[in-house]
């Protein structure tokens, strides 16, 4: 809220781009829904989760993209440490985020379209050697 201006805030109290305060609130915002739907009970392989998961990870990221490639004031050293923890972080776990988004929506498509879960099916075989 304060990133949009909702809140009287002065200017000079930002420390970072609005964007960078936005995607934090954001990631606060989005993990709030997410327990909130896993309350109400919402199944964790829907796809508003499969679809949560990257938004957040997003997020979570854009406060160290901001330090690395931004005009913060952090030392050459700091960049280049977040840096290196941020590539490594944002390799793995995106991977995993667009594999896991990619397998539940491909799973989604094969209930519907028996022709694609013949194709599957034949994939599997042929990958198992049989």
């Amino acid at each position: 809220m304060l990133a949009c201006g909702a809140f009287p805030v002065p200017e000079s109290s930002f420390k970072a781009p609005h964007w960078v305060v936005g995607a934090v609130g954001g990631l606060f915002t989005l993990a709030g829904i997410n327990v909130a739907l896993q309350g109400l009970g919402v199944s964790p392989n829907s796809i508003v989760f499969r679809l949560l998961t990257p938004v957040m990870l997003l997020c979570f990221g854009a406060p160290f993209a901001w330090v690395v490639f931004g005009d913060s004031h952090a030392p050459l050293e700091a960049r280049i440490l977040v840096g290196i923890f941020f590539g490594v972080f944002a390799l793995v776990f995106g991977a995993a985020a667009v594999i896991g988004l990619n397998t539940g929506l491909m799973r989604r498509l094969a209930r519907d379209n028996p022709q694609l879960q013949e194709r599957i099916s034949e994939l599997e075989k042929r990958k198992k050697g049989g």
